[in-house]
């Protein structure tokens, strides 16, 4: 019996089942006047994304081809120098601002970097020939760590700001009314 205990507690340590959390060193040390060995240090920090320094639009009175624009302030710690992410878009009506009475206009959602050199990634709207709602587009450039916002921090301020959205009426309702919809934006790595 107590060579079955012997044998069964030499297969649980080899197996590495008695719960060490010990690394195993690269190279061990040989028995001697002096001893070396060596291990490597990993560390993993996952992928992390941020948007923030988002407001309401709030529109009065204006006319056909009404437009609004507000900083934002994404950060991405990706794999690149350019730190790219994607953004899915989704309205809660389809890209259409609603009143209580069922009228309708539509809008158009343009998302775009302040980051030089960079392309506006792009535009959603109900309209064929843009992004759809619930649409994601990728590679979007949050650009090189040193540059972007700190994401520790809940302010956005428009100096620190590397991206923007505009939001355009192009034809404003007629009916008096107010209209609304909301608009929840999904930032992910690339």
């Amino acid at each position: 019996m107590k060579k079955l205990k012997t044998l069964a507690l030499t297969t649980a340590v080899s197996l590495g089942l008695l719960g060490s959390n010990a690394a195993m060193a690269e190279t061990q040390g040989s028995l001697g006047a002096t001893s070396e060995g060596n291990f490597d240090i990993t560390y993993v920090k996952g992928t992390l994304v941020r948007i923030w320094g988002l407001e309401d639009f709030a529109f009065d009175n204006q006319a056909d081809g009404a437009s609004l624009t507000k900083d934002v302030c994404v950060f991405s710690n990706g794999n690149s120098n350019s730190n790219q992410y994607k953004l899915t878009v989704t309205s809660g009506n389809v890209f259409k601002l609603i009143d209580g009475a069922s009228n309708e206009a539509d809008y158009t959602f343009d998302f775009g970097t302040k980051i030089s050199g960079a392309t506006t990634p792009a535009v959603w709207t109900n309209a064929a020939g843009n992004e759809s709602n619930g649409d994601q587009v990728g590679n979007i450039t949050a650009g090189a760590l040193a540059d972007q916002p700190n994401p520790n921090l809940d302010n956005c301020t428009s100096a620190e700001a590397n991206a923007q959205i505009s939001i355009t009426i192009p034809t404003v309702p007629t009916t008096a009314g107010v209209y609304t919809d909301n608009v929840v934006l999904l930032v992910a790595p690339e």
